[in-house]
């Protein structure tokens, strides 16, 4: 297949994404970028396109390799655009050359996981956020990477993906309550929704407050920003949190028996996969 051709797929399915409702999601993504990833040079679209095939992290063959690498045999590629310039003379400029884009080829990248060799440098906080482990626990990947768009994390629920541009400890414990928030219900919404987030904040801020971490006041101007009142206002902002509070409760008792459960199994034989030593006992009284 021809690399026009395989642009043209690429391009249709990018299509295909929009109707699904995919794209959106990818978008918001696509501003958080780690610069020493190469795909943070990609254009806009490239990175929409890696982030929609459920990649944070796609390089061609030379850029595996310089990071000490190879691409497995038989594995398949995802396809990114690059434009096909052409020389044309000018016949206003005297004939001169100017280029021009006369269309899009397809390039192929590879993710992490069909490639062999080095380990990659990740960047470790300096210091573990408490309940760390239940990321490993429940299969989730957390990088932390940084971000171009302001956000400070983001959670993938279908792809069972955190990413973390921020060190605070309660950015983590929001995007943990997104997803035993929201792992079993059907209707999760994308984007950024006004009862998911509250739901997310304020099991943060709970949890938090049992680690002796003071996330109240970042949590009553992030939940008035989605009442759409100031946090001063004490009615408008408790209005909102009671709507969700059953739901909060929910999540935060869904953490801390699974928390019971890493401790169980880590009394009765070998450390669980992750890292568990970042896991701290669950406070009591």
């Amino acid at each position: 297949m021809s690399n026009t051709k395989n642009a043209r797929i690429v391009l249709e399915g990018l299509v295909a994404r929009m109707a699904s409702g995919d794209l959106p999601e990818a978008i918001a993504k696509s501003y958080i970028r780690a610069d020493d990833v190469p795909s943070a040079k990609w254009s806009r679209c490239n990175r929409i396109l890696m982030l929609l095939s459920g990649i944070t992290d796609a390089r061609g063959y030379r850029q595996w390799a310089e990071a000490g690498r190879h691409v497995r045999k038989g594995v398949r590629a995802l396809y990114i655009l690059a434009p096909r310039v052409v020389s044309v003379k000018d016949c206003r400029e005297d004939d001169e050359e100017r280029k021009v884009v006369v269309g899009f080829r397809a390039l192929p990248a590879f993710r992490y996981e069909d490639t062999d060799g080095a380990p990659l440098q990740e960047y470790e906080p300096r210091q573990m956020p408490p309940l760390f482990g239940l990321a490993a626990y429940n299969g989730i990947d957390v990088r932390y990477m940084n971000t171009a768009g302001g956000e400070y994390g983001s959670m993938s629920v279908e792809r069972k993906s955190m990413t973390l541009s921020s060190e605070s400890p309660d950015v983590y414990l929001h995007e943990l309550v997104h997803w035993y928030d929201l792992r079993d219900r059907e209707d999760r919404k994308h984007g950024q929704d006004p009862v998911q987030e509250t739901v997310a904040q304020m099991g943060a801020c709970a949890l938090a407050h049992m680690y002796g971490i003071d996330a109240a006041g970042y949590t009553a101007m992030y939940v008035a920003g989605y009442a759409g009142c100031d946090k001063s206002d004490g009615e408008k902002l408790g209005r909102q949190c009671m709507r969700v509070i059953d739901r909060t409760r929910e999540a935060i008792d869904r953490i801390l028996e699974d928390a019971a459960a890493m401790g169980r199994e880590a009394a009765a034989g070998p450390e669980a996969a992750g890292r568990p030593a970042a896991v701290a006992a669950v406070p009591v009284g």
